[in-house]
């Protein structure tokens, strides 16, 4: 693997950290957009330790952990940065963004660009689990049953001036993660129907509504997405196949299109959950609570799948 290895980023963060998101200064709503960026840019993550130093939010600039806009009053499970404005999207368990005593209602949702805070409509009545920016649209999914007012049931699309619906109707369910593959909207989680569909924990939108992707991911859950090279991963923890057999597995890849596609084992996978992923050039990234990756290589809690000739 190339690197030089693992190193501290500082003094670390208290708490758990839920999301992490790269970014870079943010343009401000009020400025021009030919401001210079920050060589090496920004990581945010998502803590809990709303009562902490960093109030749920902190930047890493390579040197040193900050606080950002004041913080949160709750825990932060969700972030996302606009590549065209480096504007931080932030969703979690708080209900106010800011300093204490000049603090914003926002409900659970709200975006940073670099000055102050925004709310997004009248937010969510409670916390996502993620965030997807579609365009100039913020998709995002979770627990909760309205935004802006409005019954969603776990899927919301914000377009800068209210919230909207997704599909005819929402998930029976707890949906974790969204994104776009091959144009269209996939998304995953504890799921079991959307509209009055069966779905085994990962749904795409067709023109006629809601509809399992490929035989379904039965098993407890599908819990982050990626999609590169053409192919659609999933990690959670669920059943595939594997060699014409089924097998319990935290990581899959779809072989096919989203209408009659078969998730298949990625190798031998993990051994245990898998909760996160993210699609690189050079691999996939995985993490979670596993000690071990593909036929017993040790991988405490982090593993790369390593892309040869294509994307599996």
């Amino acid at each position: 693997m190339p690197g030089v290895g693992w190193e501290p980023m500082g003094e670390g963060l208290p708490g758990i950290v839920h999301a992490l998101a790269v970014g870079n200064d943010p343009i401000p709503d009020v400025a021009p957009a030919s401001l210079p960026l920050r060589p090496g840019g920004f990581v945010y993550a998502g803590v809990a330790d709303e009562d902490g130093a960093y109030r749920g939010l902190a930047r890493w600039d390579g040197v040193a952990w900050s606080t950002l806009g004041g913080g949160t009053n709750g825990a932060v499970r969700a972030l996302a940065v606009d590549p065209a404005n480096w504007h931080l999207y932030v969703g979690g368990d708080f209900t106010r963004v800011g300093p204490d005593g000049s603090s914003l209602l926002v409900s659970h949702l709200a975006r940073w660009d670099g000055v102050r805070w925004h709310p997004l409509g009248t937010g969510l009545d409670a916390a996502p689990r993620a965030i997807f920016l579609d365009g100039a649209d913020v998709i995002v999914v979770g627990d909760f049953s309205t935004a802006g007012g409005i019954a969603v049931d776990g899927i919301a699309r914000f377009d800068g001036l209210q919230w909207h619906a997704i599909g005819p109707s929402g998930f029976e369910g707890y949906p974790s993660a969204v994104l776009r593959h091959d144009d269209e909207l996939i998304v995953g989680g504890d799921l079991d129907a959307a509209d009055v569909t069966p779905i085994a924990n990962v749904a795409w939108l067709s023109p006629d509504g809601w509809r399992e992707v490929g035989n379904g991911l039965p098993g407890l859950f599908v819990s982050d997405l990626a999609s590169v090279n053409g192919v659609l991963f999933a990690v959670g923890w669920f059943v595939t196949d594997r060699d014409g057999e089924e097998s319990e597995q935290g990581v899959a890849w779809l072989d096919g299109d989203l209408e009659t596609g078969v998730w298949r084992q990625l190798q031998s996978g993990v051994d245990d959950i898998a909760e996160d992923v993210h699609a690189l050039a050079d691999g996939l990234y995985v993490g979670g609570p596993f000690a071990s990756s593909g036929d017993g290589v040790a991988s405490a809690g982090l593993a790369r799948f390593v892309f040869e000739g294509g994307a599996r």
